[in-house]
């Protein structure tokens, strides 16, 4: 504390050898009797205040420090009692819990006193003790659920999943409440995460506004309902599988509507299908819309080539071709129960060019599987693994 004589007496430093305390002995003053602590507020955010009775301490104790001329004259002049300025010299303390608190709790106040400095200017003995007591008397708090007021959604595909949550600020006390989550993205279904609440403030300018605060602090959530990579065809359900086969047909069919005039479709059937899976992937790689799984849908078609009479352009008999198409998808979700999702306009066809002994070609087709394996899927079993499904 700044005390109100101690400058002074730095100043005069020459006149403090002509002072003296003319008290007959020394006064041993309890200063544990003059210390008030007063718990006000609501459980579980109450407060405490600690109050030292000036008044009744100077009453108590001015007469039992007599100052000599010299030192009268000072006190005179900062125009504090001898009792006082004393405690504003020499004593100290505080309690090591003021806020926070709740019934049943126990707070310290613990003395910091400079008893030399008592003893040597004012002839006292400072006597004191630690004071501890127990916190009752705060008012039962009305509280309520924080999160009662906040929906949390999960979306996204694990592990790259998100957590959204939002607050309905049309209920006033909302609007005063800081939600945070430890996490909000990069997730995976059974994952924890914890949504932490605080007030905004002083909880007891809340209290006094609404007449409640929250009833807990957090609230642990658990992931749930993210979609999920397919790692293998068996996780394709069949809507899924159909579709894609569907789209696989259709753009062949589209592309062997622009063959020549000597060249038709016959036939075209499925023939099965191959699947990889990355074996290095993470959150990054769908977020960034790298390739994670692929599956190849294979198509068996009979291409008739009609008689060719013209002598001037590789005259011919007709004839058919048996060829192998590819139609490959990637990036397959599974939704759970929902089933399989993939995007059927995101669709590629292999650059691979095939000609017959006329020298008609097919773009993106294979004359037989075993061509169309090592094309396909042995030339990326160093990223993926791999499985095929032939049926024909």
């Amino acid at each position: 504390m700044k005390t109100w004589i101690r400058n002074i007496l730095m100043a005069m430093a020459v006149m403090l050898t002509a002072f003296s305390l003319c008290a007959c002995g020394t006064k041993t003053v309890d200063l544990n009797k003059y210390i008030k602590i007063e718990t006000s507020g609501y459980n579980g955010s109450g407060t405490a205040t600690v109050t030292f009775d000036q008044e009744k301490f100077a009453k108590d104790h001015d007469r039992h420090i007599k100052l000599s001329k010299e030192m009268s004259y000072l006190a005179q002049y900062a125009n504090v009692g001898p009792a006082v300025g004393m405690y504003k010299d020499c004593v100290g303390g505080q309690l090591d819990r003021t806020s926070g608190l709740s019934n049943g709790d126990k707070i310290t106040f613990r003395w910091s006193c400079s008893d030399a400095m008592a003893k040597q200017l004012y002839g006292v003995n400072l006597k004191y003790s630690d004071i501890t007591v127990k916190v009752k008397g705060l008012d039962k708090v009305e509280t309520f659920d924080p999160f009662d007021f906040i929906t949390v959604e999960f979306t996204g595909t694990e592990p790259a999943g998100e957590m959204n949550y939002n607050a309905d600020l049309s209920h006033p006390e909302v609007q005063y409440l800081r939600f945070e989550a430890d996490k909000t993205s990069g997730l995976s279904n059974g994952e924890k995460i914890t949504v932490s609440v605080s007030v905004n403030g002083d909880p007891e300018t809340f209290m006094a506004k609404f007449g409640k605060l929250p009833k807990d602090n957090e609230k642990v959530y658990t992931v749930s309902g993210l979609s999920k990579v397919v790692s293998s065809s068996s996780e394709i359900d069949e809507t899924c599988l159909s579709a894609m086969k569907q789209q696989a047909e259709d753009v062949f069919r589209s592309y062997a509507s622009k063959w020549c005039d000597l060249a038709s479709l016959t036939s075209c059937e499925y023939a099965g299908n191959y699947f990889l899976m990355s074996k290095n992937w993470n959150a990054d790689s769908l977020y960034w819309g790298r390739t994670v799984n692929r599956c190849g849908i294979v198509l068996k078609a009979t291409c008739h080539l009609a008689e060719n009479l013209d002598s001037w352009s590789n005259p011919h008999d007709a004839y058919d071709d048996v060829i192998y198409y590819v139609v490959y998808f990637d990036n397959i979700i599974s939704n759970g129960q929902n089933g399989c999702s993939v995007d059927l306009n995101n669709y590629k066809t292999v650059e691979h060019k095939i000609y017959d002994d006329n020298n008609y070609y097919f773009s993106g087709c294979f004359w037989n599987l075993n061509d169309l394996e090592n094309n396909c899927i042995t030339s990326n079993l160093a990223d993926y693994y791999s499985e095929n499904n032939w049926i024909l």
